[in-house]
């Protein structure tokens, strides 16, 4: 992907004001040296390539709900069919748990 131009266009996560704070927080904890002014280009266009763009098209025609899912999903519950993995509840616990971690320390 390219992007060119106006860098107000730019998602708030670009900011390099914000780029250069979570460099220097990252570098306090290592003991570096602090950055200042971090460049961040400008922007007004993004050109994505050919495959890029299929790939969203196809990620775009698909249901936010996959229904034939759900369906399958409520026909185990009601029938008392449905087991959940422990071994999988527990992994995406403990992902969910360093996920609030790592985004509160930032």
């Amino acid at each position: 992907m390219k992007i060119n131009g106006d860098a107000s266009l730019l998602p708030p996560y670009l900011d390099s004001d914000k780029i250069s704070a979570n460099i220097n927080k990252r570098n306090t904890l290592v003991g570096a040296e602090p950055v200042r002014g971090a460049k961040v280009p400008a922007a007004t266009s993004v050109s994505v390539s050919s495959s890029a763009s299929s790939l969203s098209k196809s990620i775009e025609s698909q249901p936010d709900i996959r229904v034939d899912l759900v369906n399958r999903l409520k026909a185990e519950i009601a029938n008392g069919t449905y087991k959940p993995s422990p071994d999988l509840i527990a992994a995406a616990m403990v992902n969910s748990v360093f996920d609030e971690l790592t985004l509160d320390s930032e």
